[in-house]
């Protein structure tokens, strides 16, 4: 059995895909990476079975089942002035100081592009705090942004799952909790009534083992006949 299905990006499910083809050896899954919009928008056209994105916004000819809340956090560079007042965590995967954003009213920020569904959740974040961003940079690609952080270009939000992805201590970034704890909420995507075949809800068993396994994760997923997922930012 063939699936097509997509996410925002492969983080969200390497951790799971062996353990979900384990259980289900008579399906294949075809990956396919490209932008939440994008992604929808192929749903609806058949191209996909279904999609791993986040919940918000969402397309009114499309159906979503949650599968996990990702947590939010503000990275920020190593040898950023800021860091001399908080305790450093980042290496040890303990609780991460709070920040308040205000304090970064100055700073240059590294951001997903605008047409990607974060980039508005991002800004509101920085409006309740008082300021509109300084966006240097914009990219499509989560690890990207963690890594210009990284490099000393800005700071950025960042989803919690790519702390420890970053091991060299002399560029690893400093991370910090957002005052609201502020999570986003990923979704499977579906068309209404799909009929998966031999298979059945192929969609719903992997949002099991998502929610079993993942907790705090990203974004694709695609699928000989196999499923065609995806997955988007």
């Amino acid at each position: 059995v063939r699936y097509r299905g997509a996410c925002a990006t492969l983080t969200t499910l390497e951790f799971d895909l062996l353990a979900f083809l384990a259980q289900n050896p008579e399906i294949k899954i075809d990956i396919v990476e490209d932008i939440s919009h994008r992604l929808e928008q192929q749903l609806i056209d058949g191209d996909l079975d279904f999609c791993a994105l986040p919940l918000f916004p969402q397309n009114e000819l499309l159906e979503y089942e949650t599968i996990y809340l990702e947590e939010i956090l503000m990275a920020i560079p190593k040898n950023h002035p800021i860091n001399a007042h908080y305790p450093d965590t980042s290496a040890n995967g303990e609780r991460f100081p709070y920040i308040d954003l205000s304090l970064l009213k100055n700073e240059a920020f590294i951001g997903l592009k605008k047409i990607q569904k974060f980039s508005q959740m991002g800004l509101r974040l920085c409006k309740e705090a008082g300021f509109v961003p300084n966006t240097v940079c914009e990219t499509l690609n989560w690890e990207t942004v963690h890594m210009l952080v990284a490099t000393g270009l800005g700071v950025g939000f960042i989803p919690k799952m790519l702390v420890g992805t970053i091991t060299d201590p002399e560029l690893r970034p400093r991370y910090y909790q957002l005052p609201s704890n502020f999570y986003r909420a990923y979704a499977i995507a579906r068309r209404p009534g799909t009929v998966f075949g031999p298979c059945p809800h192929p969609d719903r068993q992997l949002s099991g083992v998502l929610q079993k396994h993942v907790t705090a994760p990203a974004d694709t997923l695609s699928g000989p006949r196999g499923i065609k997922a995806a997955g988007a930012a």
